[in-house]
Order: structure tokens, then sequence, then C-alpha cells
């Protein structure tokens, strides 16, 4: 049997200060000892030759000097595109797209300890069996098979796909608490994506960093427009799994991203505006979770960080270890688990969308109408959607909610409603009409 030569080691200083340099049309990236990459500008290069390498400057009869050589070596040989986080991948170099980047990612999730024996993590596992609503152990079985998916995955070095949660429930549950100092360490961090999730920024680096990313009811308050924009980014970002991200100063890059939105509220109705809307296909890929009214004992911060960062890896091993009925998984290849919405979220999903408030606007409207003429024999009648705002618009207590209801949106919204309120629709005259059913509501 042929044995395996050992690598020759590398003895041109050339070679060896080029060997960990990397170049990105911009700037040179360097193995650091605890960053695991730094960019560097051109004299910061040089002087990291010059110091770190012992190499010399000097251009001997008007030729390239050692660092010039390095330089060039590096810009021809070690070209990348730029320099990425990709979460929880062990690689330092990857081909994405047929483009060569260098991985700057530094998070790591928490190791599991040997042991998965609940006595070693008795608030966590206490609080993981009584904090849901009914039905406790369908949701239960949902949300750990979740966990256990996404953080498997996560230690493995190869992320895998899966849904993002909502987390619903009353205040002083520990909501927040699960999203950043269970979820979000055992992860190894997480970052706030509300701005970006609402289209008000794209430098967005710092959630490229992290798997999880936060976002809470206080940042739930939309217009219909960034309510669009925040439900297609959470399709968009389960489906795609890629993120686009745009550092100052920096190249841009899309790299793929594998990881999950963590949104929590409390349960009132301004709350619940965070839910997205469930429609358009978004609905495999989130889950929609509720809590009960019990709520956990918690210490002041400092020791309730403390007790949560001692029980983690010892429930995250018996996390690994734990098996989920059968039901909870899927065959279908992307997510492994199955969706998991909570009946009454559902509902509060619905009445939040826009088409809900129109359809108790017209049902108000037909109302109304019956009641000033009484003896009207018209049952229908055709408008466009100028002429349906200026209708609506003569009642007062319209004229606010008429404000969320752009023409777009008056159209999109009309086209969502059942024939108890659109009998049918016609292009006339070039124009798109409504046939309004005008009988007074049953």
């Amino acid at each position: 049997m042929r044995k395996k030569l050992k690598p020759v080691p590398k003895t041109n200083p050339i070679d060896i200060a080029s060997e960990n340099l990397y170049f990105d049309g911009k700037y040179f990236w360097h193995r650091h000892a605890t960053q695991r990459w730094e960019y560097l500008s051109v004299d910061s290069s040089g002087r990291l030759l010059r110091v770190t390498y012992r190499l010399s400057g000097r251009r001997p009869k008007n030729l390239a000097s050692q660092i010039d050589l390095v330089l060039r070596k590096v810009e021809n040989d070690h070209r990348i595109a730029a320099g990425a986080p990709f979460v929880h991948d062990a690689r330092d170099l990857i081909t994405y797209r047929g483009e060569v980047y260098l991985n700057t990612s530094t998070v790591k999730p928490i190791s599991p300890a040997d042991s998965g024996d609940p006595a070693k993590f008795p608030w966590l596992h206490n609080y993981f069996n009584k904090i849901w609503a009914e039905p406790t152990e369908k949701q239960r079985n949902h949300y750990l098979a979740w966990f256990q998916h996404f953080y498997g995955s996560a230690l493995s070095g190869r992320m895998l796909a899966g849904q993002h949660v909502v987390d619903a429930g009353p205040t002083g549950q520990g909501k927040t608490c699960t999203s950043r100092r269970i979820v979000g360490d055992a992860l190894g961090g997480y970052a706030s994506a509300a701005n970006f999730l609402k289209g008000q920024t794209v430098f967005n680096h710092e959630c490229a960093r992290f798997a999880v990313w936060t976002m809470d009811d206080e940042d739930g308050t939309f217009t219909w427009e960034q309510r669009m924009t925040f439900s297609n980014s959470l399709k968009s970002s389960a489906a795609n799994q890629e993120v686009r991200c745009e550092p100052k100063f920096m190249n841009a890059f899309t790299i793929p991203w594998f990881g999950r939105v963590y949104l929590t509220c409390n349960v009132d109705v301004r709350s619940l505006h965070i839910l997205p809307d469930m429609r358009g296909g978004i609905a495999d890929k989130i889950m929609l979770f509720r809590r009960g009214d019990w709520k956990p004992e918690f210490l002041d911060r400092d020791a309730n960080e403390q007790r949560i960062k001692d029980e983690l890896p010892y429930f995250l091993r018996w996390l690994l270890e734990w098996k989920p009925p059968a039901y909870v998984l899927s065959n279908e290849p992307r997510f492994k688990i199955n969706p998991y919405h909570h009946p009454s979220l559902v509902g509060a999903a619905r009445a939040s969308a826009s088409e809900t408030r129109l359809q108790e606007m017209l049902h108000e409207w037909r109302e109304n109408r019956a009641s000033i003429e009484p003896n009207c024999t018209l049952t229908e009648k055709w408008f466009t959607v100028t002429a349906l705002r200026a209708e609506l618009s003569q009642e007062p207590s319209f004229r606010d909610a008429l404000r969320e209801f752009s023409r777009d949106r008056m159209r999109e919204a009309l086209e969502e409603l059942g024939t108890e309120h659109v009998i049918r629709t016609r292009i006339h005259n070039n124009t798109q009409q409504y046939l309004m059913n005008l009988r007074r509501p049953a």
C-alpha cells in the first residue's frame, strides 16, 4: 500500500507570507489570531509584511521589493469576491455562484454538554413543559422539533433551511428571554432585524453575521406597504435562503443564509399587528406558537441569565438526543418539520389584514344604505375604484380608515373579497369595474 506523502513545508519567504493573505479588489485579508480574518489597506498590508514576516520594502535597482512580490502574487493567485460571513460553516474558502469568498464568520453554536439529564437543567425543563397554551403537548413537540433541527444543523457545520417563528403570549413570560438568551445564545448570538425586514435599510451586514434574527411587537406598527414588505421578506428569506449585503465602504455580496427570524409579541390587538400576511405561500414557512397563562419564576436579570447559561449546554444535549413524534416530521425535503399554526393566531393574522377592514367597512356601508333608503329596489351597482372610494368617504367614520387604501391597494383588497360584497368584475371602457352587492347584510 502506497504511503501518503506529507506536504513539503514552504521555505520561500514570499510563499510563506502570501499563504494566508487574500485580495478582494479593494482590501487585503489576513488570517487573524482572534478574529479569523481581518481586512487591511495596502499600507497596512505592507506594514504587516514588514513587521510580522520581516520582508523588505527596498527596491534594488528599481526592481520589485519582497513586499511588492507578495502583494502582486496575492492579487493574481488569491483573488476573492469578498470577505463574507457564512454562518456556521467551518470552511475558510467557499465557492458560491461561481465566485470565491473568504468566510469571515466567527459565530459558533454553544457546545452541548456530555449529559442530557433533565436534573441538570431543571428550570429550562420546567419552562418548556409549561409555557404553552392548549394544545400544550402538540405545541411543545413542534417547537422542540423546530429548535432541534435548527441547532443540530448549525452544530454540524452544515446549516439547513427551516421555518421562522412567531412566539406570542401574555407579558412577563420570557418571550424576549427565549429569543435572545436561549435560542439566540444557543446559536452563537442574534441580531435585531426589524429595520431590514421592514425594508428601511439594506446595510444588513450585522444581520448576515448571525443565524437568529429577532423582532418584537414594539417594531410591528406597519403601514400597508411595510406589512407587505415585511411578509415578503419573511417568505423570501425562508424560501430562497439568501441575503444581499451592502456593507459600507466594502464590496456588496449575496450569500446563502439559512437562519431563522424569531418574532415575539404580546396578545393584545395592537401587538398582534406584527403577524405577517398569511396568504401568498408563507404558511409553510412560518410557525405560530401561543403561550398560556403560566408565568415562570425569574431571578434578577444577571442571575437569570447565569442560570440559563449554566443549564443551556445540558438542555441542548437532551434536545439533540430527543426523538420527536412522527406527526411533527415532514417528508418535505426542504424544512423537515411540519409547520404549526395556533388557531387563535391564524384568526388574528386574518383580522389584521387590510381586506378584512375593507370588508367591515363595506358591511357597515350596506347597512347604512339600507337604513337611509329602506324602499330602494337597487340591489347591485357597478363601481370603479375611484367611485367606490368617493362613495365610502361620504361616511365620516370611514375617512381615516380609507387612507390605508390607495388606488392599487383598494383594487387588491376588493379582489380578495368574496361574492358577499363583490358579485363580479368586468373591464368597461378600459377600466376595471366591480359589481357591488347593495343588499342589507344578513
